[in-house]
C-alpha cells in the first residue's frame, strides 16, 4: 500500500513501513518478474530483499543519474525491457541490468496520463489530441 510514509507491507498480521526517500508514494506496480516497482516525490526504485532483515523488503534506487528534483512519479510501468516511471514532464525507462532512457515532454506541455496494453505503455499529452 502507497502512502505519504512510504510504502505499507501486511504479512497476514501486522503492517510494516518500508522508507522511501521523500517519504510520499505516488505509483505502485507489480511486474511480470514479481517485483513491487515505487514512484514517490524525487524518486523512483524498486522492492528488493533486505540484506540487512531477512525476509523483509528494502526500498532501491534504480534511476542513477537521473535528477527528478520534487517531480511527482505518478505511474510505474512494467514492460518485458524494464520499468517507465511518468512524472509530468519525463518518462523515465529503467533496466535494471542496463541504462536508463529520458524522454522529456515537448515544450509547454505534460505528460497528462499514462497506461500500459498490451505490453506498451502509451502516454497522452496534456493540450493535445481530441
Amino acid at each position: 500500500v502507497a502512502n505519504t510514509d512510504g510504502v505499507l507491507e501486511y504479512d497476514g498480521a501486522s503492517w510494516r513501513l518500508i522508507d522511501v526517500p521523500n517519504y510520499m508514494v505516488r505509483a505502485l506496480a507489480v511486474g511480470p518478474d514479481g517485483r513491487v516497482y515505487v514512484g514517490g516525490v524525487g524518486t523512483a526504485g524498486v522492492l528488493v530483499p533486505d540484506s540487512a532483515r531477512a525476509g523483509q523488503l528494502a526500498y532501491r534506487e534504480v534511476l542513477d543519474g537521473v535528477a527528478l528534483g520534487d517531480a511527482a512519479v505518478w505511474g510505474a510501468f512494467p514492460t518485458d525491457r524494464g520499468v517507465v516511471f511518468q512524472t509530468f514532464d519525463r518518462l523515465v525507462e529503467a533496466s535494471l541490468d542496463g541504462p536508463v532512457r529520458l524522454e522529456i515532454a515537448p515544450a509547454g506541455q505534460r505528460f497528462h496520463k499514462a497506461f500500459a496494453a498490451g505490453g506498451q505503455v502509451y502516454v497522452r499529452l496534456e493540450g493535445a489530441g481530441p
